[in-house]
Formats: structure tokens, sequence, C-alpha cells
């Protein structure tokens, strides 16, 4: 068992632990709530249970370990345009603001704790999911030149995605990790102690197993799973360490890399690529 799938098993026991806590505490603060007449209580009760329960399916959905590969099937969550996804979370501010406002007017629960829940809610997606989008650049030139300097890239080989787990090259050490599709080849690779890498190909047109599964909030770390569903199969942990590399936003680009490479796909006219 290697690391990637060590720290998958992990994440997905801690979602059971927690999924399972939370279902059967606060059910039983919904009963008690219920007994004694709190319809506040009631209310937070439920919705907390009702949370518990979501965790549990999300845990059961990990459990699947792979799945086939079909262009432009699946993955919806990864196959939005970076506009979608910041139309969205934009829409999501909205909503925010008027449940805050509705607290408000309507003299509904705890004013303080509503508020706080709510203003945390917008800052987090203001000053931290938003740049996560914005900043992440689907090649970074710089780096990608000291890699085709190490020899990991032919100087003629086109990189259209590009992962890494550091931020500048003068922060790579042995062990870091790069991702990378290629116009043929998704590629990963780890740096060796000697300043060289490792690195494991599959063409892009005999990947058939795919799995992406979150392991942190907001798309920061992913679990990626690609196979050729024969021989090779390649997992990573996608952890988001640098600010310029999302994970999300990777997998995004590979998915379209890798839709597009399938002959007869078409992308829908509506979306852009890169966004």
């Amino acid at each position: 068992m290697n690391r990637a799938e060590r720290d998958f098993k992990k994440q997905l026991r801690k979602r059971r632990w927690i999924g399972w806590s939370c279902t059967l505490f606060f059910g039983f603060c919904l009963a008690v709530a219920v007994a004694i007449g709190d319809v506040l209580f009631s209310l937070l009760s439920l919705l907390m249970t009702g949370l518990g329960i979501w965790v549990l399916a999300g845990a059961r959905k990990m459990s699947a370990y792979t799945s086939d590969y079909r262009p432009g099937e699946g993955f919806k969550r990864f196959r939005k345009t970076r506009g979608q996804k910041l139309r969205a979370l934009t829409l999501t501010q909205w909503a925010i603001l008027v449940f805050a406002a509705a607290v408000l007017v309507f003299d509904a629960g705890s004013h303080t704790t509503m508020l706080t829940v709510s203003l945390v809610s917008l800052l987090s997606i203001q000053f931290y999911i938003k740049p996560r989008i914005k900043l992440h650049r689907s090649v970074d030139a710089l780096v990608l030149d000291e890699l085709r300097y190490v020899g990991l890239f032919a100087p003629e080989e086109e990189v259209r995605a590009l992962y890494k787990d550091f931020e500048l090259w003068t922060d790579a050490r042995p062990g870091s990790m790069v991702l990378a599709a290629t116009r043929y080849d998704y590629v990963a690779a780890a740096l060796r102690p000697d300043g060289h890498f490792d690195a494991v190909r599959i063409p892009l047109t005999e990947v058939r197993q795919l799995r992406i599964q979150n392991t942190g909030m907001s798309g920061r770390a992913l679990l990626l799973s690609v196979g050729d569903g024969r021989y090779e199969q390649i997992e990573r942990h996608l952890r988001g360490r640098s600010r310029t590399d999302s994970p999300e936003e990777f997998i995004s680009d590979f998915l379209a890399i890798l839709d597009e490479c399938r002959p007869g796909y078409e992308r829908p006219q509506n979306d852009s690529w890169p966004a």
C-alpha cells in the first residue's frame, strides 16, 4: 500500500467517524429538543443530523476506488470553467448575505452566532477559495524551463498542464512531485537527490480509469488515480502547497486535455479551454 492510498484510507476512516458521531449525537439532541418543544434547537439539531448523513453518503462514494473514464462524462465539478466556478461562488456569497439580512429582519435565532457564521463564510470564499482559482497557473513557464533543463521534458515537448507541490524551483526538495499533461502523455514525476526526476508516463489515449477524491477543504487536497486498466496505475496526493498550483484547477485542465485527445469528441461550444 503506497502513501497516497494510506492517506486516502485515513481520510475515509475520519469521514466515517465524523459522519456517525454527528448523526448519532445530533439525532439524540433532536429527540430531546422535540420532547421539550424547543423549536430552534430542533431545527439546528435536524440540520446537523442531516449534515452527518451527508458526510456518511460522501464517505460511501469514496469507497469506490476507481471508475471507468468516458470522454465528457462524470466529474461535473471539475468540468466547470474558472468563470463558472467564480460565478457560483459569487452567487453563494449573495445567498449568505440574504440569509444574514433575513436573520436580522425577522429576529430569528441568535444574531451573534448566525452573523458570525455568515461573516466567516463570506471571508473564506473571498480570501481563500476564490484566490486559489484566480492565481492558478496552467503552466509555470519558469519552472517548466528548469524541468526541461534537468531532462524531465524534451525541448520540443508541448506541456499543456502542470502541477507541482512547491512554489518556486528553489523550494524543490528530494521527493517533490510534478504532474503534467503533455500533448500525448500523462506524466507523474518525483525529484531524486541528484537533481533529476523519476517519471512514469501513461499515453493519454490509453487512460481507461480515473478517480478523483477530495481529501481536504475546497479542493485544497485531492487524491488522483489514473490507470490504463491493464498494467499501469498512478496514484498521487495533490496537497495544494503552492499558491499558484490548485489541485482542482490542474485536474480541470487535465480532464479537458484528456477529452480533447479522444477521436470524435467535441467540446461544448459554450466552454473554452483553458478558462
